[in-house]
């Protein structure tokens, strides 16, 4: 017992795969976009310079803290990735005493931040390009006719008159960011410009109180205010006026759609783009530094056990391992003891992926005593605390074993 009891403290809880800390920098602004004042009725081409923009008001939105602010949610719902916090950043860097143009400038100053936070890589942008543009087309005809007619000294005239209108609009977003990602030991492992945009068109016939339109996200028809058709679904936000209400990368910004409340950004054109731009960064980000996707096609991995030698008992020669009820471990089964030597890392992020093994032994538990240990004979070899232990596969069964060998 009084050797069991040794063995708490030299417990090793196996190790566990985490999620990659990413660290997101607030982006650069270089797109020149002033103000949402002219999202929706920038003019195509030259003209988008002169009439497009209204002047020094950024008082609306804020590019760099709303893109990293979109980066930061992207990495957070992908599968392997957890967004380190600005708080926990901003605090590291005072620790540090760094600032965030340290970070941008500095190789070390990189290295130093991503091993106080633990971060397999930092990310940067610069917004090269922000804009939505329009092209607007209408048609209104006014048509009036006079019919008369009556008998003897009863007369009537009817005047009857209406206008038809046709409005159209072709709305194109587009985003456009350079991005660099640097490892753990602070060299940039990737340099990338992303481009992506989207195009929306809308049009409608009115003529009194009817009104009838067709737009990329299906059609729609109304006499008055009453619907004569299902509301579409899916329509992006694009008018100028709904645009404006909106306070991208100001508190607040991203909560969900409520009654009473501005739309939510990523209702919009601009806001679809700029999440494809997100993903593929994030997908680019994957390729260098991981992890793979889970195949979902793929059977059901098998579940490789793997724990450490915690204690060997002078007298018996028993093995505890760090492995109990907890794993599934049963009496009989057989580990393979194998002893870490040189440490392997990942040449571009630094960070550690693993070591070279030594097989050194084969233990065979006799004994689970409690959830997180078990006792051990050495079968093979000479192992030491500390040495990793891994579930030895199942021998594969004979088919011919099973087989009958004879009729019935």
């Amino acid at each position: 017992m009084a050797a069991i009891a040794l063995t708490c403290s030299f417990l090793v809880v196996p190790a566990i795969a985490q999620d990659k800390r990413i660290l997101a920098l607030a982006f650069l602004d270089h797109s020149g976009f002033d103000s949402p004042h002219g999202c929706g009725c920038l003019a195509f081409g030259p003209l988008s310079r002169i009439f497009g923009r209204s002047r020094g008001q950024r008082e609306y939105w804020q590019l760099d803290v709303g893109f990293r602010d979109m980066l930061v949610s992207t990495l957070d719902d992908a599968y392997g990735y957890e967004a380190i916090s600005v708080e926990e950043a901003e605090a590291a860097m005072r620790e540090l005493g760094v600032s965030a143009r340290d970070v941008r400038k500095s190789e070390d100053a990189r290295r130093r931040l991503a091993e106080r936070l633990n971060a397999t890589a930092t990310v940067e942008g610069v917004i090269k390009s922000f804009k939505q543009e329009r092209a607007r087309g209408m048609y209104r005809k006014d048509v009036s006719g006079q019919t008369g007619g009556g008998s003897g000294s009863i007369a009537a005239t009817v005047e009857a008159s209406a206008a038809v209108g046709v409005v159209g609009a072709y709305y194109r977003a587009g985003v456009e960011v350079d991005f660099s990602v640097y490892g753990r030991t602070g060299t940039e492992i990737m340099a990338k410009r992303v481009s992506r945009g989207q195009r929306y068109t809308s049009a409608s016939v009115k003529s009194g109180p009817l009104e009838a339109g067709m737009s990329d996200a299906g059609p729609s028809a109304h006499i008055g205010p009453q619907p004569l058709l299902p509301p579409v679904q899916g329509a992006p936000v694009v008018m100028p006026e709904a645009l404006n209400q909106i306070a991208f990368g100001r508190p607040g910004w991203d909560a969900p759609d409520t009654p009473g409340r501005p739309p939510n950004f990523r209702r919009t054109l601009l806001g679809r783009v700029t999440q494809d731009v997100m993903a593929e960064l994030v997908r680019e980000v994957r390729e260098r530094v991981g992890p793979p996707l889970p195949d979902e096609d793929a059977d059901e991995p098998a579940i490789v056990l793997v724990g450490k030698v915690a204690f060997i008992e002078t007298d018996t020669g028993d093995v505890y391992i760090n492995l109990g009820t907890r794993h599934g471990i049963d009496t009989g089964d057989v580990f393979r003891v194998l002893r870490e030597g040189d440490a392997i890392t990942d040449p571009d992020t630094g960070e550690r992926l693993g070591a070279t093994e030594t097989p050194v032994g084969v233990v065979e538990v006799i004994e689970v005593t409690r959830d997180r240990l078990s006792r051990a004979r050495l079968t093979e070899g000479v192992v030491e605390e500390g040495d990793v232990v891994r579930l030895r596969p199942a021998p594969d069964t004979d088919p011919a074993a099973g087989a009958d060998s004879g009729g019935d």
